[in-house]
Protein backbone atom coordinates (compact mmCIF):
# COMPACT_ATOMS: atom_id res chain seq x y z
CA UNK A 1 0.00 0.00 0.00
CA UNK A 2 1.63 3.31 -1.04
CA UNK A 3 2.23 6.10 1.49
CA UNK A 4 2.21 9.74 0.46
CA UNK A 5 5.06 11.98 1.59
CA UNK A 6 4.28 14.18 4.60
CA UNK A 7 0.98 12.50 5.39
CA UNK A 8 -0.41 10.01 7.89
CA UNK A 9 -2.91 7.20 7.71
CA UNK A 10 -6.40 7.68 9.14
CA UNK A 11 -9.65 5.78 9.17
CA UNK A 12 -12.76 7.28 7.58
CA UNK A 13 -15.78 8.13 9.73
CA UNK A 14 -19.16 9.50 8.70
CA UNK A 15 -18.94 13.24 9.30
CA UNK A 16 -17.53 16.39 7.68
CA UNK A 17 -14.05 17.22 6.46
CA UNK A 18 -12.47 20.68 6.87
CA UNK A 19 -13.72 23.40 4.52
CA UNK A 20 -13.37 21.17 1.48
CA UNK A 21 -9.58 21.52 1.74
CA UNK A 22 -9.10 17.82 2.31
CA UNK A 23 -8.17 16.43 -1.06
CA UNK A 24 -7.10 12.91 -0.20
CA UNK A 25 -5.93 9.75 -1.87
CA UNK A 26 -8.67 7.31 -0.95
CA UNK A 27 -9.07 3.68 -1.93
CA UNK A 28 -10.82 0.58 -0.67
CA UNK A 29 -9.19 -2.44 0.92
CA UNK A 30 -11.35 -5.54 0.61
CA UNK A 31 -11.92 -7.35 3.90
CA UNK A 32 -14.26 -10.31 3.45
CA UNK A 33 -17.67 -8.77 2.64
CA UNK A 34 -16.91 -5.31 4.03
CA UNK A 35 -14.68 -2.57 2.69
CA UNK A 36 -12.39 -0.63 4.98
CA UNK A 37 -11.42 2.74 3.50
CA UNK A 38 -8.01 4.17 4.27
CA UNK A 39 -7.12 7.78 3.46
CA UNK A 40 -4.11 10.01 3.79
CA UNK A 41 -4.50 13.44 5.37
CA UNK A 42 -2.16 16.11 6.72
CA UNK A 43 -1.52 16.62 10.42
CA UNK A 44 -2.68 20.25 10.08
CA UNK A 45 -6.24 19.16 9.21
CA UNK A 46 -6.36 16.73 12.11
CA UNK A 47 -5.22 19.43 14.55
CA UNK A 48 -7.95 21.71 13.25
CA UNK A 49 -10.62 19.03 13.69
CA UNK A 50 -9.48 18.04 17.18
CA UNK A 51 -9.13 21.57 18.68
CA UNK A 52 -12.30 22.60 20.49
CA UNK A 53 -13.64 26.15 20.64
CA UNK A 54 -15.39 27.35 23.77
CA UNK A 55 -18.70 28.82 22.62
CA UNK A 56 -18.80 31.34 25.46
CA UNK A 57 -15.36 32.63 24.49
CA UNK A 58 -16.41 32.84 20.85
CA UNK A 59 -19.61 34.69 21.83
CA UNK A 60 -17.53 37.20 23.83
CA UNK A 61 -15.44 37.90 20.75
CA UNK A 62 -18.39 38.11 18.38
CA UNK A 63 -20.10 40.70 20.59
CA UNK A 64 -17.17 43.04 19.91
CA UNK A 65 -17.71 42.91 16.15
CA UNK A 66 -19.07 46.04 14.50
CA UNK A 67 -19.12 47.54 11.03
CA UNK A 68 -15.44 48.56 11.29
CA UNK A 69 -14.10 45.51 13.17
CA UNK A 70 -13.20 42.29 11.34
CA UNK A 71 -12.59 39.26 13.57
CA UNK A 72 -10.66 36.08 12.74
CA UNK A 73 -9.96 32.77 14.46
CA UNK A 74 -6.61 31.00 14.27
CA UNK A 75 -7.13 27.25 13.94
CA UNK A 76 -3.55 26.54 14.99
CA UNK A 77 -3.32 28.64 18.16
CA UNK A 78 -7.02 28.73 19.09
CA UNK A 79 -6.91 32.51 19.49
CA UNK A 80 -9.13 35.28 18.10
CA UNK A 81 -7.71 38.48 16.64
CA UNK A 82 -9.04 41.36 14.58
CA UNK A 83 -8.29 44.46 12.59
CA UNK A 84 -10.33 47.60 12.06
CA UNK A 85 -10.94 49.76 9.03
CA UNK A 86 -8.88 52.46 10.77
CA UNK A 87 -5.77 50.26 11.01
CA UNK A 88 -2.82 50.22 8.63
CA UNK A 89 -4.34 47.88 6.07
CA UNK A 90 -1.17 46.22 4.76
CA UNK A 91 0.35 45.57 8.18
CA UNK A 92 -2.80 44.38 9.93
CA UNK A 93 -4.58 42.35 7.27
CA UNK A 94 -1.87 40.48 5.39
CA UNK A 95 -1.36 37.88 8.13
CA UNK A 96 -5.07 36.99 8.09
CA UNK A 97 -4.67 35.71 4.53
CA UNK A 98 -2.91 32.63 5.90
CA UNK A 99 -4.93 29.40 5.76
CA UNK A 100 -4.73 29.11 9.57
CA UNK A 101 -7.17 32.04 9.91
CA UNK A 102 -10.95 31.71 9.55
CA UNK A 103 -13.16 34.80 9.34
CA UNK A 104 -15.70 35.28 12.10
CA UNK A 105 -19.27 36.32 11.23
CA UNK A 106 -19.61 39.91 10.07
CA UNK A 107 -21.89 42.43 11.75
CA UNK A 108 -24.34 41.94 8.90
CA UNK A 109 -24.46 38.18 9.50
CA UNK A 110 -24.84 38.61 13.26
CA UNK A 111 -27.67 41.13 12.73
CA UNK A 112 -28.42 42.40 16.22
CA UNK A 113 -31.48 44.21 14.93
CA UNK A 114 -33.08 40.86 14.14
CA UNK A 115 -32.20 39.76 17.67
CA UNK A 116 -34.19 42.70 19.02
CA UNK A 117 -37.14 41.86 16.78
CA UNK A 118 -37.08 38.23 17.88
CA UNK A 119 -36.80 39.21 21.53
CA UNK A 120 -39.81 41.49 21.20
CA UNK A 121 -41.84 38.51 19.93
CA UNK A 122 -41.14 36.72 23.22
CA UNK A 123 -42.54 39.55 25.37
CA UNK A 124 -46.11 38.52 26.23
CA UNK A 125 -47.12 41.65 28.14
CA UNK A 126 -49.18 43.61 25.52
CA UNK A 127 -48.13 47.04 26.76
CA UNK A 128 -44.41 46.25 26.95
CA UNK A 129 -44.56 44.48 23.61
CA UNK A 130 -46.13 47.53 21.99
CA UNK A 131 -43.50 49.83 23.49
CA UNK A 132 -40.70 47.68 22.10
CA UNK A 133 -42.27 47.45 18.66
CA UNK A 134 -42.62 51.22 18.51
CA UNK A 135 -39.00 51.64 19.65
CA UNK A 136 -37.82 49.50 16.73
CA UNK A 137 -39.44 51.76 14.15
CA UNK A 138 -37.51 54.49 12.36
CA UNK A 139 -34.13 56.03 13.14
CA UNK A 140 -32.35 55.50 16.43
CA UNK A 141 -33.94 52.09 16.94
CA UNK A 142 -31.03 50.71 18.96
CA UNK A 143 -31.00 53.63 21.38
CA UNK A 144 -34.80 53.69 21.75
CA UNK A 145 -34.85 49.93 22.24
CA UNK A 146 -32.27 50.11 25.06
CA UNK A 147 -34.15 52.94 26.75
CA UNK A 148 -37.43 51.03 26.51
CA UNK A 149 -35.84 47.90 27.97
CA UNK A 150 -34.68 49.91 30.98
CA UNK A 151 -38.05 51.61 31.53
CA UNK A 152 -39.93 48.32 31.10
CA UNK A 153 -37.74 46.30 33.43
CA UNK A 154 -36.76 43.93 30.62
CA UNK A 155 -33.05 44.64 30.45
CA UNK A 156 -31.92 41.46 32.24
CA UNK A 157 -34.17 39.28 30.10
CA UNK A 158 -32.82 40.95 26.97
CA UNK A 159 -29.18 40.39 27.98
CA UNK A 160 -29.92 36.72 28.63
CA UNK A 161 -31.72 36.40 25.27
CA UNK A 162 -28.92 38.19 23.41
CA UNK A 163 -26.26 36.05 25.05
CA UNK A 164 -28.03 32.87 24.01
CA UNK A 165 -28.39 34.24 20.49
CA UNK A 166 -24.66 34.94 20.25
CA UNK A 167 -23.83 31.46 21.53
CA UNK A 168 -26.12 30.00 18.87
CA UNK A 169 -24.37 32.10 16.21
CA UNK A 170 -21.02 30.79 17.49
CA UNK A 171 -22.29 27.21 17.37
CA UNK A 172 -23.53 27.56 13.78
CA UNK A 173 -20.27 29.23 12.79
CA UNK A 174 -18.31 26.30 14.22
CA UNK A 175 -20.50 23.81 12.38
CA UNK A 176 -20.23 25.75 9.13
CA UNK A 177 -16.43 25.65 9.39
CA UNK A 178 -16.37 22.09 10.75
CA UNK A 179 -14.77 23.13 14.04
CA UNK A 180 -15.43 21.15 17.19
CA UNK A 181 -16.79 23.13 20.12
CA UNK A 182 -17.63 22.89 23.81
CA UNK A 183 -19.73 24.82 26.29
CA UNK A 184 -23.13 23.98 24.81
CA UNK A 185 -25.77 21.45 25.73
CA UNK A 186 -26.25 20.41 22.11
CA UNK A 187 -24.22 17.55 20.59
CA UNK A 188 -20.59 18.60 20.25
CA UNK A 189 -19.86 17.24 16.77
CA UNK A 190 -18.97 18.86 13.45
CA UNK A 191 -21.71 19.43 10.87
CA UNK A 192 -22.78 16.30 9.03
CA UNK A 193 -22.23 16.18 5.29
CA UNK A 194 -21.67 13.78 2.44
CA UNK A 195 -17.93 13.99 3.06
CA UNK A 196 -15.93 12.15 5.74
CA UNK A 197 -14.27 13.10 8.97
CA UNK A 198 -10.74 11.78 9.30
CA UNK A 199 -9.57 10.66 12.74
CA UNK A 200 -6.42 8.74 13.71
CA UNK A 201 -6.60 4.95 13.43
Amino acid sequence: MPKLRGTNRYAVYNAAGQKGSVQVCAFGVQQEKSVKVIIFISKQIIERLMKKINLNKAADQFEMINAETHMFYNTKTGEFDCYTDFSDYDDDTERFEDDDWIAAPSQRVINEYDMMVNFTKTVTDPHKNELLRVALEGKGAFRWFRDTLHRSGLRDKWYKFKREAYIEIARKWCEKNNLEYEGDEKPNVPRQSSKNIFLPV
